[in-house]
């Protein structure tokens, strides 16, 4: 027995067409997500605070993104991009006392670095790309950790316990 998984729907000119479950379900997760946020922190959680909060932290996560998108919808793959961004992280954060230009020089530079090794073992060195960024992956994290010298890095000082 077969399962319908498509819906009817009218789009904007009014034809009727065929519309994936896939497609609805995740505004629907979305929509109750927002419902058990209310009723768990109702005076919190849809505080403008709270969501440009939200919104800050996913914006590291939405550019990583939309640059895997490219990657993936021209056949490739970078397994890396974790891996590299903690390593550009750390390397900026690691100039932040001269400066904010400076982090943003040296994460730019640092994953420029990481971008042109992945890119010249490719193209050059004829490594399969699955290959390259995976041991691409293990590289960065390991200068990430080397970096950082095995102790977190922020860029916020937290006077909280003061």
């Amino acid at each position: 027995m077969a399962v319908d998984t498509d819906t009817t729907t009218v789009d904007a000119r009014g034809r009727l067409r065929q519309v994936p479950v896939q497609e609805l379900v995740l505004p629907i997760v979305i929509i109750a997500l927002i419902i058990v946020g209310v009723i768990i922190r109702p005076g919190v959680f849809l505080t403008s605070d709270n969501l440009l909060n939200v919104l800050t932290q996913a914006s590291i996560t939405g550019i990583i993104a939309i640059g895997m998108t490219f990657v993936i919808a021209t056949g490739g793959i970078d397994l890396s991009v974790g891996s590299a961004l903690a390593a550009a992280s750390i390397a900026g954060g690691l100039l932040m006392p001269y400066g904010s230009w400076m982090f943003m020089i040296g994460a730019l530079a640092m994953a420029l670095l990481i971008g042109a090794i992945n890119g010249a073992a490719i193209v050059w060195g004829k490594v399969v790309p699955f290959i390259a960024t995976l041991a691409m992956l293990t590289i960065a994290r390991g200068l990430a950790l080397w970096m950082a010298e095995r102790t977190p890095i922020s860029l916020i000082e937290l006077d909280i316990l003061q």
